[in-house]
């Protein structure tokens, strides 16, 4: 089950939180969702595994009639029969391999015989035997080579508690890569909206520049052609602008994609309303506590990881299948023999009439040529998976060690960059002051409006950075899912 934080109502509405973002996304991704299902279906397997360990109730019943025609000359001679045969049976399966059950059974048969008077008349007389066979047993049956043990005998649970536990990382693994995407493409939005802006001003100010121009031409201060350059500059960052808002509508699109609803015009459109507040910047984050975060809570690597004890399991089977089969079964139980059943069940509790059997059953394959190929593809299997969690811990680490860089990086920029705003913003007064009294030109103004837009740009850019890389290191360090209130069980 995955828990996130509530969303507003209108899952594709125009103004976004973040937060409110992730909650959808976990709530409609598909691939979120599938892996959801992958979850219950282990847990499903793993009580379809523990059957294995279900008492088994059996009972039988049977009836047989025969009639043998009369043979002249035979002294004794059976000529009908009929039997009745009931059985029922409680077996337990033991854990280490074997099992252990009682039987009840009642044999009720009828028999009619002829036999010869011995008086040389050689008439056969007539004679009918019941019988009320009943009986009680102990039976159990255990391997003492192959199959014995625990670890072999219930590999299947194991198998199925391991295909749990993959599934219930797969899914951690899926809503970390989910919830780093969301959030990354939050800011992308964020910041594909906010530079459109920031391009759209710097094309208004061409305009406020041209608009001055003209003035100035006509009043004759300024030539004709002294508006030329400054349409030329209209244009271009007027082009600029329309390739933002391009960009702005791609990024808005892919993180309606992410959140699972359909895209349409309207998720097309959407904003992130979140603040870029350098005050949260604080976080300092270390290469060495990074790493040991990420050894220990990684989804991928103890996703990697499970996969090796899961491929282990297998090993430990095929190593025991090498082993001869040798299988010791033995029962023992009292009976009672009488004409009337309640004589036949009598005569259980008495005891005088028992039977005992043991016995040992040999078996080997020659050449044993399916157990070594199932060892050795389960020896494969452990070996692809711990050189999979060997590189997935590579790329962990180096991973970790480029996030890490990246929010130093973002952090020295943003502090280089503290107060370019402050400063080409009166840059670009002064330049202006001096345009109005003739001591400046329009390229001097257009390039400090540039230089405005550039430091803006830069600032925005330095900041969405550094949360980009922070939500990718939270990612591989498994904080992420506590950070945005996701709760993988």
């Amino acid at each position: 089950m995955l828990d996130a934080p509530s969303a507003t109502a209108g899952d594709a509405g125009r103004s976004l939180g973040i937060g409110q973002a992730v909650a959808m996304a976990v709530r409609h991704n598909p691939k979120l969702a599938a892996a959801s299902i992958a979850v219950v279906s282990g847990d499903e397997g793993i009580l379809a595994a523990s059957g294995i360990d279900d008492f088994l109730w059996d009972a039988s019943a049977g009836w047989a009639r025969s009639r043998n025609a009369i043979v002249p000359g035979t002294p004794v001679q059976q000529t009908h029969s009929d039997e009745l045969l009931l059985s029922t049976a409680l077996t337990r399966p033991l854990a280490t391999g074997g099992a252990l059950g009682l039987r009840l059974s009642a044999d009720l048969s009828q028999v009619d015989y002829l036999s010869d008077l011995g008086d040389g008349s050689g008439r056969l007389a007539p004679s009918t035997v019941d019988t009320r066979l009943t009986s009680l047993s102990l039976f159990g049956s255990h391997p003492l080579l192959r199959g014995a043990g625990t670890n072999t005998a219930r590999a299947q649970r194991r198998r199925a508690r391991a295909a749990r536990d993959i599934a219930g990382l797969q899914r951690e693994a899926v809503a970390a890569g989910l919830v780093r995407d969301v959030v990354v493409a939050c800011w992308n939005t964020l910041l594909t909206a906010e530079e459109t802006e920031i391009r759209r001003a710097l094309t208004d100010s061409a305009r406020q520049q041209l608009q001055a121009v003209q003035a100035g031409i006509g009043v004759g201060k300024q030539p004709p052609s002294a508006a030329a350059e400054v349409a030329v500059a209209v244009a271009l960052r007027q082009d600029d602008a329309i390739v933002g808002e391009d960009a702005a509508r791609a990024a808005s699109i892919e993180l309606a994609r992410l959140l699972g609803g359909g895209v349409d015009e309207p998720a097309a459109e959407t904003k992130i309303v979140d603040p870029l507040d350098p005050a949260a910047i604080d976080r300092d984050w270390s290469f060495e506590n990074a790493v040991a975060a990420a050894m220990e809570r990684n989804p991928e690597l103890a996703l990697a990881r499970a996969r090796g004890q899961a491929a282990t399991i297998d090993v430990e089977v095929g190593e025991n299948g090498l082993l001869p089969q040798l299988d010791l079964a033995a029962s023992g139980g009292i009976r009672g023999n009488a004409d009337n059943f309640g004589g036949a069940l009598g005569q259980l509790g008495g005891g005088r009439s028992y039977d005992v059997q043991v016995g040992l059953v040999f078996q080997e394959p020659i050449g044993r040529r399916s157990a070594k190929g199932s060892l050795g593809v389960a020896r494969a299997e452990r070996t692809r998976a711990k050189l999979s969690e060997a590189d997935i811990t590579a790329q962990v680490r180096s991973a970790v060690l480029r996030q890490v860089g990246l929010i130093k990086t973002a952090g020295r920029r943003i502090g280089a960059l503290s107060e370019t705003v402050t400063a080409a913003t009166l840059d670009l007064d002064a330049e202006r002051a001096r345009f109005l009294v003739g001591r400046a030109t329009n390229f001097d103004v257009l390039r400090r409006q540039e230089e405005l837009a550039q430091a803006r740009i830069h600032v925005l850019h330095a900041k969405v950075d550094y949360w980009c890389a922070t939500a990718s290191l939270e990612a591989l360090t498994g904080e992420i899912l506590g950070h945005y209130g996701v709760v993988v069980q």
